[in-house]
């Protein structure tokens, strides 16, 4: 299981890489036992921090030699922590990285943020493609990250996780945000035009709408200018509580992603490697 506990931004304890990279550590926050019978019979205890390190391979949205951002691998070693009482074990991960994800959350804002931009003209190709550099996610994997996190906005089921793995509602989340910076009702209220070529449903252009929403939200209340406003708000909620927010699953079963022209079919096969027996 992943949790996390660690209130810092991108800080982790670094394995060799092919590139130099800062060994900064976490700072640890301790937060309670994510079991409910455990927490209950222990009467509210807290996870413990171990001697434990495991390797846990990370990408993440940083700049290049002239200053563009890219996405960039790293192999990270995450500490473990404990349950006193049932000695299970979750993994301890920076807040700007989400439980069961590979990408940063400031890479999985960066691609959706361009994709359901009102100006954006191109596919889920052509966005994974031409803006994270060379190392970019599947575009079947940014169609699950916006119908994902579209879901989880809307309060639908299919966006929660179950059990321990999820974290607060995105209707407490907003609700704790208004109350902060009173701005964020009028932009979430604000209507938002999604390109017709970008669902085959209602249901997908909601989601994609309720996405834009989303990130919006998340730079009216961070001030922080994108990619990285998104990863900024989970900081921030992290920080103030003793759960976290913005957890989303990408595993859904959806509608088509979108309507598909000729030059993106093009597209795919040019990219697409040969195929082998």
């Amino acid at each position: 299981m992943e949790r996390n506990p660690c209130r810092s931004p991108s800080r982790y304890l670094t394995a060799p890489t092919k590139r130099c990279w800062p060994k900064i550590v976490s700072i640890w926050r301790v937060p309670p036992v994510p079991d409910a019978a455990c927490r209950v019979a222990s009467g509210g205890a807290t996870l413990e921090l171990s001697r434990t390190r495991v390797a846990r391979g990370l990408s993440l949205l940083e700049p290049d030699a002239v200053g563009e951002l890219e996405s960039v691998e790293l192999e990270a070693t995450i500490a473990l922590a404990y349950c006193p009482r049932c000695r299970g074990r979750v993994r301890v991960l920076p807040c700007d990285v989400l439980p069961h994800k590979h990408y940063s959350v400031a890479v999985i804002a960066a691609a959706a943020g361009a994709y359901t931009a009102p100006d954006w003209a191109e596919s889920l190709r052509t966005a994974v493609w031409t803006i994270l550099g060379e190392r970019t996610p599947s575009h079947t994997t940014l169609h699950g990250w916006t119908e994902g996190l579209g879901a989880h906005a809307l309060g639908l089921p299919a966006g929660e996780f179950p059990g321990p793995s999820g974290g607060w509602p995105f209707a407490r989340v907003l609700a704790e945000a208004e109350a902060r910076v009173p701005e964020v009702g009028t932009v979430w209220s604000g209507a938002v035009a999604v390109d017709p070529c970008r669902y085959r449903s209602e249901g997908r252009r909601e989601r994609l709408a309720t996405v834009a929403r989303v990130l919006a939200v998340a730079e009216t209340l961070s001030e922080v200018p994108p990619p990285g406003a998104l990863a900024a708000w989970r900081r921030l909620i992290v920080r103030g509580s003793d759960s976290s927010g913005l957890r989303f699953p990408t595993g859904l079963l959806c509608t088509g992603i979108e309507q598909v022209g000729p030059s993106d079919r093009r597209a795919s096969r040019a990219r697409a490697p040969p195929r082998s027996r």
